[in-house]
């Protein structure tokens, strides 16, 4: 770990394990959606009726957001230069992961006004895009991943098992249904991955430059 791990900034490490909660909480308010195939009808009154609890989870979602652009960036200065390549795709990553959430969320929040309004085909329309909003996200914790178990391996911040459970998850979620783990599996490496460092009092060895 760098000097300055524990420094004034250490708290932001608790982001992490925010991160981990804001996410569950989001996903639960948020709830299951209607089919891409469902009717104009069905999705209306899905969000209709449900936009109280969907709207709570578009706050909570955007919040998460940008919670997890603060642990990427602490995470990242964590990150000594034996791994500058890897922690610059920790943060590319991490970016993309944060901005596939806010646009399903801001999805999300369009697909209440319409059906409020009750405007079939863009309630529809919005739906099917709905449906298909997992890509971003998915890229982006799978790159996330991948960059920070290259540098957990690389620098030897956190234990060598969670570097290889993020670079295998990493690469597994870029391969079709594997996104799925990778939806699982990302915020709960995050919220241990901040809980590990904001404990961790030990400073590694520190390798001599070439």
């Amino acid at each position: 770990m760098d000097s300055d791990a524990r420094g004034d900034d250490r708290w932001m490490l608790l982001a992490g394990p925010l991160f981990l909660l804001l996410q569950a909480l989001g996903a639960l308010l948020q709830g299951s959606n209607p089919g891409e195939k469902d009717s104009a009808d069905e999705v209306i009154s899905h969000f209709a009726d449900n936009d109280s609890r969907i709207l709570a989870g578009v706050f909570v979602l955007n919040v998460a957001a940008a919670v997890l652009l603060v642990f990427v960036c602490r995470l990242r200065a964590a990150i000594d230069d034996r791994a500058r390549a890897a922690r610059s795709l920790l943060v590319a990553g991490g970016t993309v992961y944060a901005t596939g959430i806010l646009i399903a969320s801001s999805v999300s929040l369009a697909l209440v006004v319409a059906s409020n309004a009750a405007f079939e085909e863009s309630a529809q329309a919005l739906n099917v895009l709905n449906a298909s909003l997992w890509i971003p996200p998915v890229i982006g914790l799978a790159t996330m991943l991948l960059g920070a178990g290259l540098a957990v391996l690389r620098t030897g911040i956190l234990p060598r098992w969670l570097g290889w459970v993020a670079a295998v998850v990493g690469v597994v979620s870029l391969l079709g249904p594997g996104g799925f783990l990778g939806f699982f599996v990302a915020p709960f490496w995050v919220g241990a991955a901040g809980i590990m460092l904001y404990i961790r009092r030990a400073e590694p060895a520190v390798v001599p430059a070439a």
